[in-house]
Order: structure tokens, then sequence, then C-alpha cells
């Protein structure tokens, strides 16, 4: 029986129709983080307004989302490595689009500093996992280039800015 070594099989080849995929959609997760966690910021004035709170009040909103980030890109790692980074990147894109909605509908500063840590886990989940996999399916001498790409979509969803 013949032993077939998948990474030199990719690194002969050209990029595929699936690693484009891959790519695509990992670049789309990517943009999608970058959107929501532009959002906080973009929405801090009108908060601030409707809420009654001061800047100071408003700071555990920030902290939260980032401290989300933060766990959740650390447990995930580990995670996707016995359950397999699409399972993660999938349920981490469902939980973040979930607590995003849900976040939508808060009326207070501790509802919605404890959704963002709940988002920012998903958030924090995705970003790792959807680079890493670009790079598992991506041939050496593209690798960079698909890694660049794929990271382009954070400044692109936090690029809109609101009016």
């Amino acid at each position: 029986m013949t032993r077939v070594d998948l990474h030199t099989v990719m690194d002969r080849n050209k990029v595929g129709r699936l690693q484009r995929l891959v790519l695509l959609l990992c670049f789309g997760v990517v943009t999608l983080d970058g959107i929501d966690v532009a959002m906080v910021a973009y929405i801090n004035p009108a908060l601030i307004d409707d809420w009654g709170i001061s800047k100071a009040e408003l700071g555990p909103v920030v902290t939260s989302g980032l401290l989300g980030l933060a766990i959740g890109s650390l447990v995930a790692g580990p995670l996707a490595d016995r359950v397999g980074r699409r399972a993660v990147i999938l349920t981490s894109m469902v939980g973040f689009g979930l607590m995003s909605i849900a976040t939508a509908f808060t009326t207070d500063v501790m509802w919605f500093s404890i959704l963002r840590v709940l988002t920012g886990i998903g958030l924090g989940a995705a970003l790792p996992n959807a680079t890493t996999l670009v790079s598992e399916y991506a041939p050496a001498r593209r690798r960079s280039a698909m890694m660049s790409l794929t990271y382009c979509g954070m400044t692109l969803g936090g690029a809109p800015r609101a009016t």
C-alpha cells in the first residue's frame, strides 16, 4: 500500500475550488467578527444618550467584549484540536450571532455587558480557528497570501463608519 502525504500533494497543485471556498467562507467569518467588534464603538454615543449614563459607566461594556474575546481565543484552539475546526467555527458563529441579536434588545448596562462577554466568546473562538483552517488548506507557496487576505476581513468588517 502506498502512503500519500496530503500536504505534498496540496503543495504541488494549484489552489483548487475547495481551497478557494474555505478561504471565502473563513474571510466571511473574519469579516463578521470585524463588524461585530467595531459596532460597539459606533453605538457608544447612542447608548450614553438613550440610557442616560456616563462614558465611565459604559467602560465595562467595552471591556466585557474584550474579555469574552480572550476567553474564546484561549479555549477554542484546544477544543478545535479535539472536535474539529469546522464544528468550533460553526458553533461559535451561531453563538455570536444569537448573542449579537440578543444584545440589540437589552435595556441596561449589566445585560449588555453580560451579552457582550458571551458574544466575545463566540467571536474569540471563530477568529483563530478560521485563520488556522485557511492555513491548513493553503499550499505552502500561497499560505502567506491566503492568510493575509483572510485577516483583511477584520479590517473590512470594521471599516464602515456610522454617520
